[in-house]
């Protein structure tokens, strides 16, 4: 994949999160962080950092991973089991620092926990009910311990660039149904993790560069367009392109991809005077609009999507073990059906390996569209 030349965007950013996995097994220490945990604060210092989902997908797709923790319960989402393996098995190492958001996901909690009492490690956490008070003494722990290599000025105009640049490639792929390939789109998704720095801007500054050269000999494809929710297997990750190959369908828009931030309070707008309390209070308004925060943030989201982009129908991949995802399936599956849009949903471990996961998949799509066909659901093509 890295020396797939017509995708630089992609080898740049797979090249970045392997130089930093290089760097830790040389030795470097680093902090373990869920997913939500603010990058922001990160590119504050000079420090190495994972996140779990996005290490757990790497060592995935590139075979690292075989085997789930004895240590953990079978019950337990197998990207927090197999995170834990890697340590177990000497493959990482044992971080440094644990920096835990308890939301959105209490399996990675479980997890931060289980390595803070197994390794005696750190563990930060940050509260729905104190958030910008944690934030505070978050980053006043990393201040005792590493040293800054930024200022929140900085880390504020980084931010902005990325999102920039983000909101350019959203309005782009409204603007052209499909130009944007999902397969990219989920390998991409977790560039959210690296918001506030440099790589996140080449990355999608490079992405951008690439949709613009696609839109000049752009056409509609004439196939019906699908909306993807959840995960993809990680061990198969050309599993859209291969239903895409199957089926009359293009895969319009991706759930994970829809990370929408508010820029940050420019610095430029107040010289000499920006100062880190606005800096924390946008952090906490960032966090409480973010997808996963409130249940009916994601269903009005997904919704507004799928219907100025006109699709045919959701498909909604579940992680087996999910402990806050499934309760939402009732009210999402309504919400699609009263707007006259096809819902399917499947689930799936997206850690370890299944047999049939894509005829699965291709089978559950065909039906969604006889369905559709049937009953009169939305009949948009490109």
């Amino acid at each position: 994949m890295l020396e797939n030349s017509h995708k630089p965007y992609l080898a740049q950013y797979i090249g970045s999160q392997l130089k930093t996995l290089r760097r830790i097994q040389e030795g470097a220490p680093y902090l373990l962080c869920t997913y939500y945990f603010p990058p922001e604060l990160l590119q504050l210092f000079d420090i190495e950092a994972l996140y779990i989902e996005r290490i757990v997908g790497l060592t995935v797709s590139t075979g690292l991973y075989t085997e789930s923790s004895d240590a953990l319960p079978e019950t337990i989402c197998s990207y927090q089991s197999a995170f834990a393996s890697l340590v177990e098995r000497k493959i990482l190492p044992k971080p440094r620092c644990l920096l835990a958001m308890e939301f959105p996901c209490p399996d990675a909690v479980r997890l931060m926990e289980y390595l803070q009492e197994t390794y005696q490690i750190p563990l930060v956490r940050i509260t729905r009910e104190n958030m910008r008070q944690d934030l505070q003494r978050a980053v006043d722990f990393l201040h005792s311990h590493y040293e800054r290599s930024r200022s929140e000025s900085e880390v504020s105009r980084l931010f902005n660039r990325a999102n920039e640049y983000k909101r350019k490639i959203d309005e782009m792929r409204m603007r052209y149904p499909g130009i944007a390939d999902s397969t990219d789109m989920l390998a991409l998704f977790t560039v959210e993790n690296d918001f506030g720095g440099q790589t996140a801007v080449d990355v999608l500054e490079g992405y951008y560069a690439c949709l613009r050269q696609r839109a000049a000999t752009w056409r509609p494809s004439g196939k019906h367009r699908i909306i993807w929710m959840g995960l993809i297997p990680l061990y198969d990750n050309h599993i859209l392109e291969w239903l895409e190959n199957r089926l009359p369908i293009r895969f319009v828009w991706e759930e994970m991809w829809m990370f929408d931030h508010p820029n940050c309070p420019s610095p430029e707008l107040s010289p000499g005077r920006y100062v880190a309390s606005v800096f924390y209070a946008h952090l906490e308004d960032r966090l409480k609009g973010s997808l996963f925060y409130r249940p009916d943030s994601r269903r009005r989201r997904l919704l507004d999507i799928a219907e100025k982009l006109h699709v045919r129908m959701g498909i909604d991949l579940l992680q087996e073990n999910c402990s806050f995802l499934p309760p939402a399936v009732a009210a999402l599956r309504s919400g699609f059906e009263k707007k006259r849009i096809a819902f399917r949903t499947a689930a799936c471990d997206v850690v370890r390996r299944r047999e049939g996961q894509r005829e699965k998949l291709a089978g559950l799509l065909e039906d969604g569209l006889r369905q559709s066909m049937a009953t009169g659901f939305r009949m948009r093509r490109d």
